[in-house]
C-alpha cells in the first residue's frame, strides 16, 4: 500500500477516474448510478488503470477533487439521507463493479472497441493537458479573471469520454500552436 500527500499524486498514471458524490453539482457532469457507472468501470479495468475515488466522510469530494474524474457516480438514495458513510459507499460500488466484471467475463471474448484498443490518458497527462489550456486561455485573453466555473465547464466538455494519449499529444500540440502564433512560448 502506498500513502499519497496529494490526489494527483495517487492517480497520476491511471487512466480513467470514476469519483463519488452524494450531492448534485450546479454544473452538469457525466454522471450514473452505480449500476451502469460500475459497467463502464469493469470494461475499461480489464486493459487500464482505474481509480475509484471517494471523499471525506463528513464532505465528500470537493469540486476540485472531482474535476479529476471523468465519471461521477452518485448512488440513489433519499433525498433528505444523501450522503452514505464511507464503507457502505464503497460496498456499494466495489459490489457493483465485481458484478460487471464477471458479467462481463462471462460473455467470452467478444470484439472489443476499437477505443480501448488504444492507449488511454493518465489522469496525470489529462491535468497536464488542463493547465495548458488554462495558460493559453488566460494569454490569449480568453479567461480575463478567475472562473473556477467556466474552467469547470470546459474541462467538461474533454471529460465526456476517456481521452486517449494521442488525443492529449493533439491538444497540446494545438495549443503550444496557439502560444507560438501569440508569440508566448512555454516550454512543457
Amino acid at each position: 500500500d502506498k500513502i499519497f500527500e496529494t490526489l494527483d499524486e495517487g492517480i497520476g498514471d491511471w487512466v480513467f477516474v470514476a469519483g463519488s458524490t452524494a450531492r448534485l453539482r450546479s454544473i452538469p457532469w457525466r454522471c450514473a448510478e452505480p449500476h451502469s457507472a460500475m459497467t463502464e468501470v469493469a470494461e475499461v479495468c480489464r486493459e487500464k488503470k482505474v481509480s475509484l475515488i471517494f471523499g471525506r466522510e463528513a464532505s465528500g469530494l470537493t469540486n476540485e477533487e472531482l474535476d479529476r474524474a471523468q465519471l461521477h457516480v452518485r448512488i440513489p438514495v433519499a433525498e433528505e439521507y444523501a450522503s452514505l458513510n464511507l464503507a457502505a459507499a464503497v460496498l456499494i460500488l466495489s459490489y457493483e463493479l465485481r458484478r460487471a466484471y464477471i458479467a462481463g467475463s462471462s460473455e467470452g471474448d467478444r470484439n472489443q472497441n476499437m477505443d480501448t484498443r488504444l492507449a488511454l490518458a493518465s489522469a496525470e497527462q489529462i491535468q497536464g493537458f488542463f493547465e495548458h489550456l488554462e495558460v493559453v486561455l488566460r494569454n490569449i485573453g480568453f479567461l480575463q479573471q478567475p472562473s473556477a466555473n467556466l474552467l469547470r465547464k470546459i474541462k467538461r466538455i474533454f471529460s465526456r469520454a476517456p481521452l486517449q494519449e494521442q488525443e492529449v499529444n493533439i491538444l497540446r500540440g494545438i495549443c503550444s500552436a496557439i502560444e507560438q502564433k501569440d508569440g508566448q512560448s512555454i516550454s512543457r
